[in-house]
This record gives structure tokens, C-alpha cells and sequence, in this order.
């Protein structure tokens, strides 16, 4: 059976998605479907997979389903959130993730990301087309790596890796995917896309030399300084997350391509990234569909009428800022106090960029919860189903900072120059 793993957990959310369409009329129907399609899929990984983390992906689509309203593109998200998972699940799953089947589902997925940021992003701008356009440059890598060899093959993926695991400059695809999509999407994406990215890049780390991984240094300190730049100076929620998410996984990249080191506290680290920034992706869309998409300055004063997304905003503030006992506090201790790192000028930059998302984490919260309030506004508070899907996703960073250990396949620290990461 085991052999057999990335066709089961294929088959399941596309069998799903396929039986879906009869319900595609009926969105409270085919929500319940999809919850139901997914908790099975996810029964499934932990039968037979073995590996806590990758049970990460259907656990933080359960979320994303319950929290779906039923507006008029319902069909289309939790449709697409059904084959995104599976292809997930499949390339997780297959074998050394660099297989001619994991190729193929990973064109697979990029090519949908492409045609889901090309029909259902609003604005045409500069990130729509950056978008569109990493997403392209990844399949060019993928066709490119079916026929190169090494290390021309190795540089090709890790590349379409850097667009998954968002890494300055190749982040459009990541950016364009959180801040365009429609419905709770983004919020799977942000846990989906870098979860394919670190499977990727922890299979090819060690077969890189020490003069492209100082490169990869250069870009992740450069990608933490212009994500923080870049959401200081952001008015809208979702592109200030989007960028606040970049910051973080640039943190992931310098520590992997500096230290050479795997060790269980960076996958806890890269998993609590991905559920913070969906749990802030599901309290901000309760806001969208109540209120439109507006600017910071145009909502505020929300704590008193809506006591219930102000409490849990808040907790998922504190999870950002990497408060205990959330999983970020010893994902990020554990990779800033590591003896192999050495104080310099790139560690002091990723402190400072830990510092001001930080700020502007609290600063977001701030203006949101206890801004000017509208007096044009009817505040309605969130419904229980919107309130269990964060409150799922802070149980889940939760059990990441208390027993991160479990969350990884191995309590071993990997160096890199092993052949395999430890859930594969």
C-alpha cells in the first residue's frame, strides 16, 4: 500500500472534486462535501503516510472549507481547493519529489495557480503580471529539468521551488496568489504553496555548492529587507500579509542556505509561518465579505461590536510576533540562537526584520480593532463556523510550540549533505 500512496492520496480530493460538480448549484451542500472529502483525505495521511507534517495539508484546507461563505464564485473555491490538494498530497507523497510524476503534478499545479491569478485577480498591475509571469518561469523550469542534467537540472527546480517558497525575486506567484484569489483560496495557498516549496528545496540543498548557497544568503536578506519595506508602505490587509509572509520565509531561507542544518524546530518554524499567515487570511475575509476589501483607514473600531474576531485576531497577532506558546516562539528561538550561526550583520538584519513585522503586525491590529469606527456601518460579528476555523488553526499553532518535536518525522537534526529530509 504504501507504494501506492501518491495515487490514493490523488484520488481522493480529485474523486471529491469530480462528484462535487453535482452540488455545484447547491454551495452549503457542496461546502459540506468538500469538509467531508477533505477530513477523509486527511484520515487517510495518517494511516498511511507516517509523517505528521504532511497531515498539515488537509488539516489547514478544513479551516479554509468551513470558513467559505456561500457567495457566487463558492463552487469555484472549494472546487479548486479539492484538486490543489490533491496534487499537494501527490507531490509530497511521490517519490523523492523530484519523480517525472511529481514534475508533472507540479506543472500541473502552477499552471492552474496561473489560470486562477489570471481570472479572478482584479487588478491588472505590475503584481498581476509579475504573478503570472513566476508562475510561467517555474513551468519553464520544470520542462527545462525533465531533460538537464545535474546541476543544471538541480538549479532548474530549486528555482520553481523559490516560487513556491517564496524567495526574492521569484515571490510574484505567492503574492499574486494570496492577494488575488478569491474566497478562503489565498488562505489555503499560503499553507499549499510553501509546504510544496520546502519539500523541494530540502531534497536539493545538499547537492549545492557552498558558492550558490552564499547566493541564496544574498537573496534571502534581501528578500527580508524589501518585504519589510515593501509591507510598512501597504494600505490594503491582504498585499501587508502577503509581504509579511515573504518576510518571514525569507528568515527560512537564510537560516537553511546559512547553517546547512535541518532541524525539527525549522519545520515547526516553517509550519507556523503558513497556519499564521492563513488564520490572518480567514479573520480578514470574515472583514471582506461583511464590509468589501477596504483600506486600513477605511475600518477600525471593530473590538466593540465584534468581540469575537477581536479576540481572535489578537491571538493570531501574538502568534505572528512569535509570542509563546505558539509554534513561531521556538521555530525562530531555536534558528537565532543555533551555535552554528555566528553574530554578523546578517544575523542583526533578520532580527531587525523579525522586529519590524513585528511592529507593523501590532500596528495592523491596532488600527483594525481600535481605529475611528463608521458610523455607516451595521458591525455584525463572525458566525461560529467562521470563528472555528481560526480557532482550529491557533489549536494547531498551539500544538506546534508546545511539542514541535511531533510535528516533525524525525526528532534528528539533518545536515545538509544527507540524501533525503525527514518527511520523505
Amino acid at each position: 500500500m504504501m507504494e501506492h500512496q501518491p495515487q490514493i492520496l490523488i484520488g481522493i480530493p480529485l474523486l471529491g472534486a469530480a462528484l462535487g460538480l453535482l452540488f455545484w448549484s447547491r454551495p452549503v451542500a457542496l461546502k459540506i462535501w468538500a469538509f467531508l472529502v477533505t477530513l477523509a483525505a486527511l484520515l487517510m495521511v495518517i494511516g498511511v503516510s507516517g509523517t505528521p507534517l504532511l497531515s498539515l495539508l488537509p488539516l489547514a484546507a478544513l479551516p479554509a472549507i468551513l470558513a467559505q461563505s456561500p457567495e457566487k464564485e463558492a463552487g469555484a473555491v472549494l472546487f479548486g481547493m479539492l484538486i490543489l490538494l490533491g496534487l499537494g498530497l501527490g507531490f509530497l507523497t511521490s517519490p523523492a519529489g523530484q519523480s517525472d510524476l511529481a514534475i508533472t503534478l507540479l506543472m500541473i499545479l502552477l499552471g492552474l495557480l496561473s489560470l486562477l491569478i489570471y481570472r479572478y485577480s482584479k487588478s491588472k498591475g505590475p503584481k498581476f503580471w509579475w504573478g503570472i509571469g513566476t508562475c510561467g518561469f517555474g513551468i519553464v523550469g520544470l520542462l527545462i529539468s525533465l531533460t538537464a542534467a545535474p546541476p543544471v537540472r538541480n538549479v532548474a527546480l530549486l528555482l520553481v521551488y523559490s516560487v513556491l517558497l517564496p524567495l526574492f525575486p521569484f515571490h510574484g506567484g505567492y503574492v499574486a496568489a494570496l492577494a488575488g484569489l478569491p474566497g478562503t483560496l489565498p488562505a489555503f495557498l499560503a499553507v499549499l504553496l510553501p509546504s510544496i516549496g520546502l519539500h523541494g528545496v530540502l531534497i536539493l540543498l545538499p547537492d549545492l555548492p557552498p558558492d550558490f548557497l552564499n547566493m541564496l544568503v544574498g537573496l534571502a536578506l534581501a528578500g527580508a529587507l524589501y518585504a519589510s519595506l515593501k509591507a510598512l508602505v501597504q494600505s490594503r490587509v491582504i498585499h501587508l500579509l502577503a509581504y509579511t509572509g515573504l518576510a518571514f520565509f525569507s528568515i527560512l531561507w537564510w537560516y537553511l542556505a546559512t547553517t546547512r542544518i535541518y532541524s525539527p524546530q525549522a519545520a515547526c518554524y516553517a509550519g507556523a509561518v503558513a497556519l499564521t499567515t492563513e488564520g490572518l487570511l480567514l479573520a480578514w475575509y470574515g472583514v471582506r465579505i461583511r464590509y468589501g476589501d477596504l483600506d486600513l483607514d477605511q475600518i477600525g473600531g471593530l473590538a466593540g461590536p465584534m468581540t469575537r474576531f477581536a479576540v481572535l485576531l489578537s491571538l493570531l497577532a501574538m502568534a505572528a510576533m512569535g509570542l509563546p506558546p505558539f509554534g513561531l516562539f521556538s521555530g525562530y528561538m531555536e534558528m537565532l540562537l543555533n551555535p552554528s550561526i555566528r553574530s554578523s550583520w546578517g544575523w542583526a538584519v533578520i532580527l531587525l526584520t523579525w522586529l519590524v513585522a513585528s511592529w507593523y503586525v501590532l500596528s495592523l491590529v491596532q488600527r483594525i480593532l481600535f481605529g475611528p469606527p463608521r458610523l455607516n456601518i451595521l458591525y455584525e460579528d463572525l458566525r461560529p463556523t467562521e470563528v472555528a476555523s481560526i480557532v482550529i488553526v491557533l489549536l494547531i499553532l498551539i500544538a506546534l510550540g508546545i511539542a514541535p518535536h511531533y510535528f516533525s518525522a524525525s526528532s534528528d537534526t539533518l545536515t545538509i549533505g544527507s540524501p533525503r529530509p525527514p518527511w520523505s
